[in-house]
């Protein structure tokens, strides 16, 4: 048990390792252009090319798609409720409870964890969670800006057109000819790496504050989204593979993408960046554990 746990954390923290070294380094890394790249191209691909070699059904996409969106309806409510016990912003903090880091650790853990079934479910919660992410930060956070071109910006998201052929892959059963099947393959493997590295350079560089906000930030986020996470699979008679996978992304920390929205809009970026940072190193202790009970 102990080689197999260690041969699926390991090379997550390696990874996350060389990126947190890179990041305290006078080394500069080129964030925005990596960021892009794996926005633009790596994401979608990868989205593709896992499903395209899965034998996922119309209603494994769809359940695990709801799925997703119920555990994040029970986290948006533990995260409401405990920062208005503590009479901090509800907004600001309970967007970091809600998303977690679906895309730089849960793929990568579901992926040496599972397996390519497992990364295949886990990029639906993935996509699940990004384009909710992309339609509500402007929402929640925004003071101005129409609804209209809210929702025009994530018109022009490439992920919302890989989930769109991935789940058309899925419905009518077609398999992409080997050439497209190999380059969004080939594409595709690049993004997890990246995405680890990218986490552990932005780890090193976040300008933390306000610890205490942040160490709710990051009980609330590992201790009640594993909570609501066990909750949906108990309440909606999940089992199997998606069960795991479930349970695994529930219990991930904080992502980063939140610290992004929260200084972008000037709310409590801070409180949020020390809720990432402090989340995302006790999860090194708590993934081992939720781990050892799902594998």
């Amino acid at each position: 048990m102990f080689t197999t746990l260690f041969n699926v954390i390991a090379p997550v923290v390696l990874c996350l390792g060389v990126g947190f070294v890179w990041g305290r380094s006078r080394v500069a890394y080129a964030h925005e252009f990596v960021t892009r790249l794996i926005i633009l191209i790596g994401a979608p691909c990868l989205i593709v090319s896992s499903i395209n070699g899965s034998s996922l059904a119309t209603n494994d996409f769809l359940t695990m798609a709801g799925l997703t969106l119920a555990m994040m309806a029970g986290s948006a409510v533990v995260g409401i409720l405990v920062f208005r016990l503590a009479g901090l912003d509800v907004p600001s903090l309970s967007v970091a409870v809600i998303f977690s880091n679906a895309g730089n650790m849960g793929l990568s853990l579901s992926l040496f964890a599972f397996g390519r079934d497992g990364l295949a479910l886990a990029l639906i919660i993935f996509v699940t969670m990004s384009l909710t992410q992309y339609t509500s930060a402007d929402l929640v956070l925004s003071r101005e800006g129409s609804l209209a071109r809210r929702f025009a910006r994530i018109a022009r998201q490439p992920l919302v057109y890989g989930a769109l052929v991935a789940f058309l892959l899925i419905v009518t059963g077609w398999k992409l000819p080997p050439s497209l099947a190999r380059t969004t393959g080939l594409l595709g493997d690049m993004t997890i790496p990246l995405m680890l590295l990218t986490l552990g350079v932005s780890l090193a560089r976040l300008e933390a504050g306000d610890w205490a906000a942040g160490g709710l930030i990051a009980v609330t986020r590992l201790g009640g989204g594993l909570l609501v996470g066990l909750g949906v699979v108990w309440l909606f008679g999940v089992s199997g593979l998606a069960a795991k996978v479930l349970v695994l992304q529930s219990a991930m920390p904080s992502a980063v993408f939140n610290y992004l929205l929260a200084l972008k809009y000037d709310r409590q970026p801070g409180a949020v960046a020390s809720g990432v940072v402090i989340s995302t190193f006790c999860s090194f202790v708590t993934l081992p554990i939720v781990l050892t009970f799902l594998l």
